[in-house]
């Protein structure tokens, strides 16, 4: 029969770890359990059972409680409030002191607005909004366009998010990230798009717009409402199941017969053949002009 951790309340009441710092009448004890094998350090001053130690849940509980003034950034703040899948390569923290990171973590020195602080399960973490600009530092926009995607947050809140935070370094390479996200690319398939459409001077287009087609609305990625075309970007990402592929002939047969023209570009058509996808917007939109 395994020997009962004395701790267990403890351990169950602070999230699976025990910070010695909170407990400091119990050096003694937790010690002895360490060298007994039934705590296991996962910072200094921080400990956990062994089986759980290299768990990333208990390693973000272990970090949060190593510092009270400590809020979790990136990776591990987008996985505990926006991406709850998101793989964490490095778990990292802005803290308004200088400190020496453990190993395995890495500290910034930064101190986060208050308003730009959550608190999730006791955990402090950076807002989405702050978040999601400080992965377009490394994710190329990705963690911007899920936020909008999922209408989680808006432009205005980004760019109240960047306002707050004024001062921060790599800020120019956040607002490039964001201002490519105004038209709403909802993948990077779209934002290739939106960036070879702008880099081309054509104009007149909104993404991800709502448009009616009899009685019914449909969400496209791209319109010319003037000319009445609609652009479909057919990646991989968002259109997996076969009932997806259904939903999306039935909604482009209801827009042809309303008399919108649905062009279709892939990704390997946007990267590989970019001219001939603007000939073709080009060639259409030319065309639309001449009827009207």
């Amino acid at each position: 029969m395994p020997v009962r951790n004395p701790f267990d309340a403890l351990l169950s009441q602070d999230g699976g770890v025990i910070a010695l710092r909170r407990y400091p009448d119990h050096r003694r004890a937790l010690h002895r359990l360490v060298e007994r094998g039934q705590l296991a350090t996962v910072l200094p001053g921080v400990f956990a059972p062994p089986e759980a130690v290299d768990r990333l849940d208990v390693r973000l509980r272990a970090l949060a409680c190593w510092d009270d003034d400590l809020v979790l950034t990136r990776w591990a703040a987008a996985r505990l409030t926006f991406w709850p899948d998101l793989p964490v390569p490095m778990i990292t923290a802005a803290l308004p002191r200088k400190r020496t990171a453990p190993p395995g973590f890495e500290l910034v020195q930064e101190t986060i607005p208050r308003p730009l602080i959550r608190s999730v399960d006791g955990i402090r973490v950076t807002a989405p909004e702050l978040t999601a600009l400080d992965l377009a530092l490394t994710d190329h926009g990705a963690a911007i366009e899920r936020v909008l995607r999922t209408r989680l947050l808006t432009v205005d809140s980004l760019d109240d998010a960047l306002a707050q935070t004024a001062r921060r370094r790599n800020n120019e390479l956040r607002r490039r990230w964001l201002d490519r996200s105004r038209r709403r690319p909802w993948s990077t398939a779209e934002r290739t798009l939106h960036e070879l459409l702008r880099g081309a001077r054509i104009d007149g287009w909104v993404g991800n717009a709502t448009i009616r087609a009899g009685e019914v609305r449909y969400v496209v990625d791209l319109v010319f409402r003037e000319a009445r075309v609609v652009i479909e970007v057919d990646g991989y990402e968002f259109h997996r199941s076969e009932e997806q592929f259904h939903r999306d002939r039935r909604k482009w047969t209801d827009l042809a017969a309303a008399g919108w023209t649905v062009l279709h570009f892939t990704w390997p058509q946007l990267t590989e053949d970019p001219d001939w996808v603007l000939r073709s917007i080009r060639r259409i939109l030319t065309r639309h002009r001449r009827s009207a």
